[in-house]
């Protein structure tokens, strides 16, 4: 079976998201061991994990139109 024309940009478009992600995680992972290196492997791993999450976040919302919640967890008062 073949793949009609009209679904091919939307394939190439797929794959190159799925790229750029794989690419800022070689880059993330590069900076990583580099940063382990220069700095302590505790303030590594922590610029580390702040940093992906954040730049997760970031892609996923501008990249695959997820949805990110701003909803605050509040105390209730019992």
């Amino acid at each position: 079976m073949l793949i009609s024309k009209s679904y091919i940009p939307l394939y190439l478009s797929q794959f190159v998201k799925y790229g750029v992600v794989i690419f800022f995680n070689v880059v993330m992972w590069g900076c990583y061991v580099n940063s382990l290196k220069a700095v302590s492997s505790l303030q590594a791993t922590v610029t580390n994990f702040a940093t992906n999450f954040l730049s997760s976040g970031l892609a996923g919302f501008f990249l695959f139109d997820e949805a990110l919640s701003t909803k605050e967890i509040s105390q209730s008062d019992n």
